[in-house]
């Protein structure tokens, strides 16, 4: 075998393994375009969701018991500071676990509150 018919083979050769890397590049570059597809077909809006039925009443009790101020305060201020926002759970960027709240303080000792402010 001359030095040219080698350098023609090598050539061949070559030529032959970027045939068949072309070809493994083109299939899968057809199954990630597949696979593209795919995840584009599933993307629909989701379904509404719901924890409660809208409008149900959830009744919620909180006794305090042997309290000092500073402890009711804070409870006072959570409250108020709840009230702001009044959502539970998540979602609340589609508006979900919007509350509406109620209180009432049925009973209290004789010991004046301070004064006090919620930031």
């Amino acid at each position: 075998m001359t030095s040219t018919q080698s350098a023609i083979k090598t050539i061949d050769l070559k030529r032959t393994k970027e045939k068949q890397l072309a070809v493994l590049d083109e299939e899968i570059q057809a199954r990630k375009n597949k696979k593209q597809e795919t995840r584009e077909n599933i993307r629909r809006t989701l379904h509404p969701y719901e924890g409660f039925i809208t409008g149900a009443e959830l009744k919620h009790r909180r006794h305090l018991k042997g309290v000092t101020q500073i402890e009711a305060v804070f409870f006072l201020a959570a409250l108020i500071r709840f009230a702001g926002h009044p959502r539970l759970g998540g979602h609340h960027h589609h508006n979900c676990g919007l509350v509406e709240t109620e209180w009432d303080v049925e009973k209290w000792n004789n010991a004046k509150m301070p004064d006090f402010t919620v930031y």
